[in-house]
């Protein structure tokens, strides 16, 4: 370890009380030297920004959908892994979740979306298997003739 990260961490405290005591004393001589960088570095301080934003974003958005594939391919592994009335398992996507047995209490796809980045727990995944046990696993043309159906009468 070098003797400047030796030193911080004996005198952190120290050292952050001293930081924050100096900008507190001079807050408004702080502010008008970042503004003026801000100023004359506007274009610089604004790509550097938004970069950061868009990397994060796009890193956050690609666990998401890999969140939900694997909860989708769960919850679908769970209720047979095909369509129960024709049979179709070819793309995990156009495989649905249709309600029929009691009250809806939330939609399966809203909730595994909403699961965002965050760690997958055991919990959660009863959770969805409970609901799932209220619905009939069907591919999306299926799914559309038993609404048509239920909209004729």
């Amino acid at each position: 370890m070098s003797y400047a990260k030796k030193y911080y961490k004996k005198n952190k405290e120290r050292l952050l009380k001293k930081a924050s005591d100096y900008y507190r004393d001079n807050i408004k001589k702080c502010l008008e030297t970042r503004s003026k960088y801000y100023k004359k570095n506007k274009t610089k301080c604004l790509t550097k920004s938004k970069e950061c934003n868009n990397k994060t974003r796009e890193q956050r958005l690609k666990k998401c959908r890999k969140n939900y594939t694997n909860i989708k391919q769960t919850i679908v592994d769970y209720k047979g892994g095909k369509c129960s009335i024709c049979g179709y398992n070819k793309c995990l996507r156009a495989l649905t979740f249709h309600h029929c047995i009691g009250k809806k209490s939330f939609s399966l796809s809203s909730k595994m979306r909403g699961c965002g980045t965050s760690n997958i727990t055991k919990e959660f995944i009863d959770c969805l298997k409970k609901e799932a046990d209220k619905c009939v696993l069907v591919c999306f043309n299926c799914h559309m003739e038993l609404h048509s159906e239920e909209y004729r009468k």
